[in-house]
């Protein structure tokens, strides 16, 4: 015997931000393009009460067989808030509008990292028959296969060494990814794309040689310094997207630095400090760095480069030579 909400309502949440969103676009897509946003509906879940839920998924399909109504942000209300009655109470109310809505009715709630031990909706509508769907962020091989699974659909052709090395630098975001493939692919123009010219055009690659340029000015390795920041020049980046990104790097370190003196642990600081999207391995070099500073290291990088910033902006040095400069101050003062 078919479950009540068997094939009538879909979960899709998870990690993965990416493959939520196009799980929840390919569940929505509506039979006729023609009839635009006539048999789709979005409800926003943060405040949505049952009885408002049950009006918009009683509503029938205008000349289609069926209508998708997508709620978001739904799960979240009851995420980690316990089993009290009332709350318990309230998830049914839900779960009892999906069950008497009409089965021309598609419903998909949509969600983020939900701890399913913990959320009251999520358990009965699990235990009602519905569909749920979990996206973890892709690892290792997976995220390769992925990389090169797009890179095929828009019509790049990546090495095997440029599917490791992107995956390397930027991880599993999968938002950054399509993002860096698509403007590989307009830079290659068909042409095959290897590792070097992964290296070379992704953004990922010049916030890795600017992590680096950071390490080695606050080392005071002149040497190292000024061969990072030559080739990043080089590579085409503007002396003021270099200082910008510098400074960045700063307020990045600057806010590990302090969360990591609270005694936190290291998911915690990086939670935290909005750096969630960078892959673990360069977070683990950030705070380290961050650790291995000093307050007072942090307020003299950050008085030098407000000083680099100002000489340029105001012509008092050419930007190049600021730069360069720069890393020649750090290196006398480390």
């Amino acid at each position: 015997m078919a479950s009540p909400l068997s094939g009538r309502v879909r979960v899709v949440f998870g990690r993965d931000e990416y493959r939520v969103a196009q799980r929840v676009r390919e569940l929505s897509a509506v039979s006729d393009p023609a009839l635009g946003d006539l048999n789709r509906a979005v409800v926003a879940g943060e405040k949505v009460t049952a009885s408002d839920l049950r009006a918009q998924l009683d509503a029938l399909p205008f000349l289609a067989e069926r209508r998708t109504v997508v709620i978001d942000g739904l799960l979240e209300r009851f995420d980690d808030v316990g089993t009290s009655q009332r709350r318990i109470a309230e998830a049914h109310a839900f779960v009892e509008a999906f069950l008497n809505m009409p089965p021309s009715t598609l419903a998909v709630l949509v969600g983020g990292d939900l701890r399913p031990n913990r959320n009251p909706l999520l358990a009965a509508l699990s235990a009602a028959g519905a569909t749920v769907e979990r996206f973890f962020p892709l690892r290792d091989h997976e995220l390769i296969v992925w990389i090169q699974a797009h890179a095929r659909s828009i019509g790049l052709h990546l090495s095997a060494g440029a599917s490791r090395r992107l995956a390397a630098l930027v991880g599993p975001n999968l938002w950054v990814l399509a993002n860096e493939l698509d403007k590989l692919a307009s830079w290659a123009d068909g042409a095959p794309v290897d590792e070097h010219a992964i290296s070379f055009l992704t953004t990922a690659s010049r916030e890795e040689s600017v992590f680096s340029l950071v390490d080695h000015l606050v080392a005071g390795r002149t040497r190292e310094s000024i061969r990072e920041l030559t080739d990043l020049l080089d590579s085409g980046e503007s002396p003021f997207g270099v200082l910008a990104m510098l400074q960045n790097r700063l307020r990045q370190v600057w806010l590990v630095h302090e969360l990591a003196a609270e005694g936190l642990p290291a998911q915690t600081v990086k939670l935290r400090s909005g750096l969630g999207h960078l892959p673990d391995p360069v977070f683990r070099e950030l705070l380290a760095l961050a650790t291995r500073l000093t307050d007072a290291d942090l307020r003299t990088m950050h008085r030098e480069l407000l000083a680099a910033d100002e000489a340029i902006k105001t012509g008092k040095a050419e930007p190049r030579l600021a730069l360069e400069l720069l890393a020649r101050t750090f290196a006398a003062s480390g």
